[in-house]
């Protein structure tokens, strides 16, 4: 767990999942539950939207907040396609997919 626990901090990410098969042990770095470590049965892992929802809550982020990202993401894709046209490469970088993903 402690390994994983560097990594969130050194990439801000909020929440931090372990597992030994059995269940999950839940690490919750926002401070807005009401405890950080909360041990999970496996039919109870939440769900995409119930995580994106509480990292919104975390971060503060406003449906217009999230429109700009989604057109930030829009134009730097567009941008990195063209980029790619011009240089003749099929294919985006593994590493741009990750960080501007849709």
């Amino acid at each position: 767990m402690q390994q994983v626990l560097d990594y969130a901090v050194t990439l801000d990410i909020p929440f931090v999942f372990t597992s030994n098969g059995d269940g999950f042990v839940c690490h919750d770095r926002t401070g807005m539950s009401g405890e950080v470590e909360t041990t999970l049965p496996l039919d109870a892992f939440p769900s995409p939207a119930a995580l994106w929802s509480r990292y919104q809550s975390w971060k503060g982020l406003t449906p217009e907040a999230e429109r700009i990202g989604e057109t930030k993401n829009a134009l730097i894709r567009k941008a990195v396609t063209e980029w790619l046209a011009c240089y003749n490469q099929p294919a985006w970088p593994e590493a741009v997919l990750i960080l501007y993903p849709g």
